[in-house]
C-alpha cells in the first residue's frame, strides 16, 4: 500500500503500482498486480522545529487514513 502526502518531497511518488509491472509479468511470482494499492494523496500538517514537515513519521501516523489502514492490518 502506498500512501503519499502532498508536498512530501522524499516519498513523493503517488503511484507506485506501475513501478511493479515487470514483477507482474511473471518475473516475481510473489507479486501480483492487485497486491499494490495507491491510496489518494493525504495532507499531513506536522510542524516541528517551527516548520511544516510533510515527510515526518508523526504526520503520517496521526492521519486518519493511515491510522485506519494500520488498524485494519493489525486486526486482519
Amino acid at each position: 500500500m502506498n500512501i503519499a502526502a502532498h508536498d512530501d518531497y522524499v516519498a513523493h511518488d503517488g503511484s507506485i503500482k506501475d513501478d511493479f509491472k515487470e514483477m507482474w509479468r511473471g518475473h516475481d511470482p510473489r507479486i501480483a498486480g492487485d497486491d499494490v494499492e495507491d491510496v489518494p494523496r493525504i495532507y499531513t500538517f506536522w510542524v516541528g522545529n517551527g516548520a511544516c514537515n510533510p515527510h515526518k513519521l508523526y504526520g503520517y501516523l496521526n492521519h486518519p487514513t493511515v491510522a485506519a489502514r494500520l488498524a485494519q492490518w493489525i486486526n486482519a
